[in-house]
């Protein structure tokens, strides 16, 4: 008697699933352990992945290609773990770091906070300032962290919180918060101040403001959460005032307090000028679809494009946030990112360092999380894998000495 067997299909593969099964598999995870241990774990994870993607880039790639034009340390400085993100700008912070303001230095147009921040701790500490700056930048890629999970919580949820926290640590532009720049402490000061003006703690919030203010000149764009939190928690008691007056009066003393000791146009030159936001995109969309007043090669068309993407999704994620987020939040993010609409790069590359300024806009981060937390589990999880594959490519890509924002 023949024995007949079927014949089976191959099981096919489907992504969805896979992306569904890891989601799972990761959350129960990371379900074993308290909310700031989770933090912790996504941020040095994170870490450890752009360190990588560094290394990658500054040894391989430039074995192949060589060193790009970023490079602003000697060549084995360039290499090590502290100095794998010392590029282009993180020369004018080591040069106040290590000497202060020279009298005609274009340095001058670099806040004072971060810098200074990492001379004190190298001089304490007694290590190198590169060692200084990469542990002081680590901290507060950590601390924004941690603080933008309790915000995030405490406004959406936990669920809405870990995710958020998730998108912050993976964002592609996420290794200019462990590079030798300031952004890593705009983040912190700015991360601070939601977290406690949401608490209603607003001299300490105006403390934040301060300090940020100190760190960059887009601190003043602060000012509007600050006060829509105090008008929309219609709590006008005597302390209350007596806390938001305080913090009002500290707040402006960071960025006041540099202008008047450098008396510099700050964080202007580079062939930038402020321009009506339609006239910025009209340059923006000339220079990503006709290739107008910007180089004649393929990476200047893919960094147009990059920073017009960037733009206009700042600027839609910032609308839809009026609609699903709390004022203070919604109007800050979509206030500093028509403010940046308003700032023309040079020649045709109107959105210059749009993805840069775009990442340290910190109620960004809950505000996708709030999109994505209404997708399938799958496509949150791809959405995840493509930022963190972005991020290595990037980081990779910067570490060899070439600009990426």
């Amino acid at each position: 008697m023949t024995q007949r067997f079927a014949t089976l299909p191959a099981p096919a593969f489907n992504a969805a699933i896979v992306c569904d099964h890891a989601l799972r598999a990761f959350k129960s995870i990371l379900g074993r352990y308290a909310w700031w241990q989770q933090v912790l774990f996504s941020a040095l994870g994170a870490s450890l992945l752009m360190l990588a993607a560094g290394w990658v880039g500054a040894v391989l790639l430039t074995t192949y290609s060589g060193w790009g034009e970023g490079v602003v340390v000697d060549k084995a400085s360039a290499v090590t773990t502290p100095g794998v993100f010392v590029r282009y700008d993180a020369w004018y912070y080591l040069q106040i770091a290590r000497d202060g303001y020279r009298a005609d230095g274009n340095e001058r147009a670099f806040f004072p906070l971060y810098p200074l921040a990492v001379r004190g701790l190298s001089q304490l500490a007694n290590i190198s300032l590169l060692w200084s700056g990469f542990l002081f930048s680590l901290s507060c890629f950590v601390g924004s962290a941690l603080l933008l999970y309790r915000w995030t919580e405490a406004e959406h949820g936990a669920r809405v919180a870990r995710l958020a926290t998730l998108i912050f640590c993976l964002f592609p532009m996420s290794f200019f918060h462990m590079a030798f720049y300031a952004e890593p402490l705009l983040l912190l000061t700015t991360a601070a101040f939601f977290y406690f003006a949401q608490r209603g703690q607003f001299t300490a919030a105006g403390v934040a403001i301060c300090l940020a203010g100190a760190t960059r000149g887009a601190a003043f764009l602060l000012a509007i959460p600050y006060v829509v939190e105090f008008l929309s928690r219609r709590d006008f008691g005597k302390r209350q005032w007596l806390g938001f007056l305080t913090g009002g009066l500290i707040a402006p003393l960071g960025f006041w307090a540099y202008y008047q000791y450098r008396g510099f146009h700050v964080e202007g030159g580079w062939g930038t000028h402020y321009d009506w936001p339609w006239l910025v995109l009209r340059d923006g969309l000339n220079a990503a679809f006709f290739g107008l007043n910007i180089d004649p090669d393929w990476f200047s068309r893919a960094l147009v494009w990059q920073d017009l993407t960037y733009a206009v999704g700042a600027l839609l994620i910032g609308l839809w946030a009026m609609r699903k987020m709390r004022w203070s939040p919604a109007l800050f993010l979509l206030g500093a990112t028509l403010f940046m609409w308003t700032l023309h790069g040079p020649d045709g590359y109107a959105f210059w360092s749009m993805p840069r300024r775009v990442a340290v806009l910190l109620p960004l981060y809950p505000a996708l999380a709030l999109v994505l937390i209404r997708a399938p589990r799958w496509m949150r999880m791809g959405a995840l894998v493509l930022s963190a594959l972005l991020l290595g490519l990037l980081a990779t890509w910067f570490a060899s000495g070439r600009w990426v924002a």
